[in-house]
């Protein structure tokens, strides 16, 4: 069962900051890496279509991968937004 609003914990401003930094880092930890696989597909001397393909699943699986942290950064902008407006 979801939490209300008067059930969720307040999380102070700094602590939003902070999580939000680090939500970033992993989205660019998991960009970059996708970046990486992605060059190494282009690189490789196998056939057109084989690359295409490849490419499509590391799309989506880099897609599936990053999507919780972006939930979790709007969630934490949400709550940054919603702090303002109380303060």
């Amino acid at each position: 069962m979801p939490m209300t609003s008067e059930q969720k914990p307040r999380v102070y401003s700094d602590q939003i900051n902070f999580v939000m930094r680090e939500v970033l880092q992993t989205l660019s930890n998991i960009d970059f890496a996708h970046q990486v696989e992605i060059e190494k597909v282009e690189n490789s001397r196998s056939d057109e279509a084989l690359k295409e393909y490849i490419k499509d699943k590391l799309r989506r699986t880099h897609q599936q991968r990053r999507q919780p942290y972006v939930d979790l950064l709007n969630e934490l902008r949400w709550q940054q937004h919603q702090r303002s407006f109380a303060a």
